[in-house]
């Protein structure tokens, strides 16, 4: 097995350990949410499916061309409104990151766990 190039640059992909295994090097827990938002750029609210969340963004699927780099807020029922701007294209949405000080951040991973605990209830 081939070792990884520890001073190769950080492509999207996961990274080995020796044995073979990914190591994950997400700083904040993903949870998949699968739910209907909006996201406002310039005023104008465009609809979304927002796939995924974590303390740092999220993955949407949205039809509407938004130019990367935009500022923008994403509204999600139950989570409320997020300061944002487009950080990447996805295959039919943008992958956002959020401009949150650490409070708001530390609030969004409470709600986030919560949200993750009730499901393990239904």
């Amino acid at each position: 097995m081939l070792e990884p190039d520890r001073k190769a640059p950080y492509l999207g992909c996961k990274p080995l350990t020796p044995t073979g295994e990914e190591v994950e090097r997400r700083l904040h827990n993903r949870l998949v949410l699968d739910r209907h938002g909006q996201i406002e750029v310039d005023g104008e609210f465009y609809h979304c499916r927002v796939l995924d969340i974590s303390g740092a963004g999220a993955a949407i699927l949205c039809a509407d061309a938004i130019q990367l780099g935009s500022k923008a807020i994403l509204h999600i029922p139950e989570i409320g409104p997020l300061p944002t701007y487009v950080a990447r294209e996805l295959v039919e949405g943008y992958g956002l990151s959020f401009d949150l000080p650490q409070i708001r951040m530390d609030d969004l991973n409470l709600r986030l766990r919560i949200l993750t605990d009730l499901r393990h209830f239904m």
